[in-house]
């Protein structure tokens, strides 16, 4: 029962937070001691490091559509595989916008103690991304 709880949690997160873009949402399923492993290899810590960097992204992908492809949870951690698709609309990584659709395929892991996320790893080709931001014109 507390796997399907955590799992709820976790798609809370990547659906009303990363989907939608409801960064209050933060505030009630985030701990404001949240670690953020970052897909780039950085580390962050705390609730308003986590949507600096999420406001950050979202000014620059603006998502059309968020699909979770798989779920997996045991003890206090959930892994989720997801694809992201947006649009390039300002400076990402030192690329200008493009307007392109971007679609990314990520997988975030967190640990989801006493109904909160303690932490996130976020794990993404950032190869990949590049390439589709940096991808000359048709």
């Amino acid at each position: 029962m507390i796997l399907e709880h955590n799992k709820q949690i976790a798609r809370r997160y990547l659906e009303q937070v990363l989907g939608a873009r409801d960064l209050a949402e933060l505030d009630e399923i985030v701990t404001p001691d949240v670690i953020l492993h970052g897909a780039s290899g950085k580390m962050f810590a705390g609730r308003d490091a986590l949507r600096q960097i999420l406001t950050k992204n979202a000014d620059a992908i603006e998502h059309t559509e968020l699909t979770i492809d798989c779920e997996l949870a045991e003890r206090d951690s959930v892994v989720t595989v997801y694809t992201s698709r947006g649009l390039h609309v300002a400076e990402y990584h030192g690329v200008a916008p493009s307007g392109r659709e971007i679609v990314v395929s990520a997988a975030n892991i967190f640990v989801i103690r006493d109904d909160t996320i303690r932490e996130i790893r976020v794990v993404m080709d950032q190869l990949e991304l590049l390439r589709q931001l940096r991808q000359p014109a048709a």
